[in-house]
């Protein structure tokens, strides 16, 4: 028995192993500070926003794009608003010159003439910011944070010579999810025979559709339907449409346009007509459409945001410039729209269209479980 009890004590020995010393108590790790945000890009040291520097935007800034900014002192986005011009420049060239060394062929007129209209939106377009940024210095503003669903209510003014309508009920809703925003929008004329009924569909490629954002840029992958019906006139319209459309904010350019944003879109539509006359059916004349869009505007804090923008468009209300000569009927309209946000659930939009016909509408939107 006795080296049973031997080799037993010795497992026990090995098993315990040999006798720990005991250790310096170690000071529990101190937590490192928290991470600073990173500072706020801000203008350059001597940058000094004013009249002046503003009034330089226009006169030679109509001209030289980022005159403003090289005047108070922020050169840097002073050559990044005039590199853009350069582009724009470049872009109408390219466009341009093959339709006129053509004859606006109808080959290449749909390209050419997208390429030579995004030239014209980047060769004129930075004179505003380059105003906003040398008059403001940048602004803390952001847009309000979306919503689940709007609904809007309003009155439109239509002044056509063409037609006899004139006063319009206005309709819509705007309902978000995921990466999906529905759009509807009906305009029925109170004194005539005319109803304009449009859904649209916006899969977001870019951006946050509800809630915080990280940034507020965005870009959709827009379709369309439109149906127009031009009762006292005898004939209706269904369009359908696909583009690209955009937001970017500015600040990515200098802090000196904060609260600024570009707008853009690009795409093609197609439209059917149907007659009231014998003989005529639906899609007996079938027309294709470019849609170019651009634009500038600014928030109101977090309230709301203005706009000045070009749409090439002709098929809605507003159509486009019937100006006599050359050129006549080629362009699209101006416009510029306004919305502000009176409290966490309602807002006030504003919608002004020059064309062949002018357009001023106002609105009412509820803003259901809307937050500032």
């Amino acid at each position: 028995m006795k080296p049973r009890i031997i080799w037993l004590a010795v497992a026990a020995a090995l098993a315990a192993g040999p006798p720990v010393s005991a250790a310096p108590t170690e000071a529990p790790p101190t937590e490192a500070p928290p991470a600073e945000a990173p500072p706020t890009e801000t203008p350059p040291d001597g940058f000094e926003p004013g009249v002046w520097p503003a009034l330089a935007a226009v006169v030679p800034g109509a001209l030289v794009h980022g005159a403003g900014h090289f005047v108070a002192g922020d050169s840097d986005t002073g050559w990044t608003l005039l590199g853009i011009q350069g582009v724009g420049l470049g872009l109408v060239a390219l466009g341009g010159v093959p339709l006129a060394a053509t004859g606006a062929s109808r080959k290449i007129i749909g390209p050419a003439t997208a390429v030579a209209l995004t030239g014209v939106g980047l060769l004129f377009t930075p004179m505003l910011p380059d105003v906003y940024g040398a008059l403001t210095g940048g602004r803390d503003a952001r847009p309000p944070t979306p919503v689940p669903l709007t609904a809007r209510l309003g009155y439109a003014f239509v002044y056509d010579p063409q037609f006899a309508y004139r006063n319009f009920t206005t309709v819509g809703y705007e309902g978000r999810f995921d990466h999906l925003v529905l759009d509807g929008r009906a305009w029925i004329a109170v004194d005539d025979d005319n109803q304009r009924l449009r859904q649209q569909f916006d899969w977001r490629l870019w951006g946050e559709t509800l809630g915080p954002r990280e940034h507020d840029g965005a870009l959709d992958l827009r379709a369309a339907v439109t149906w127009h019906r031009f009762g006292t006139d005898g004939f209706s319209r269904l369009s359908g449409e696909l583009a690209v459309d955009g937001r970017y904010p500015l600040d990515r350019l200098g802090p000196s346009l904060r609260g600024s944003f570009a707008l853009g879109a690009l795409g093609w539509a197609l439209e059917a007509y149907d007659y009231d006359v014998p003989g005529l059916g639906f899609g007996e004349d079938v027309f294709e459409q470019l849609l170019v869009r651009f634009g500038w505007g600014f928030w109101f804090a977090d309230r709301g945001s203005v706009a000045l923008y070009y749409d090439h468009r002709k098929d809605d209300f507003a159509g486009g410039f019937s100006a006599p000569g050359l050129g006549g009927g080629i362009p699209g309209y101006v416009g510029l729209a306004a919305d502000y946000a009176v409290d966490d659930t309602w807002a006030l939009d504003l919608d002004v269209r020059r064309g062949a016909a002018w357009i001023v509408g106002l609105g009412v939107r509820y803003r259901y479980g809307g937050t500032r």
